[in-house]
């Protein structure tokens, strides 16, 4: 079962499981998730830190990859 709701029952549990997650993030264009409250949450701490790193669900990462595909197809 996902747990979106994690970070508001359990904040500090969920900002020591966070922590790590925005580490890694660093340098990258974006990071996924499925949760709609995990991906708030990542949100939240990226923003924090400073990062500019896109939080999405697969799904967006998929439509996007898809318009850029068919933009790159009518300009050929």
């Amino acid at each position: 079962m996902a747990r979106g709701v994690y970070m508001l029952e359990q904040p500090a549990m969920a900002d020591a499981l966070l922590a790590p997650i925005v580490e890694r993030t660093r340098g990258m264009d974006y990071v996924l998730s499925g949760n709609v409250g995990c991906s708030l949450h990542i949100a939240a701490g990226l923003r924090r830190a400073g990062l500019t790193t896109a939080v999405m669900a697969p799904a967006m990462l998929l439509a996007r990859q898809l318009r850029g595909a068919t933009a790159i197809r009518a300009a050929a």
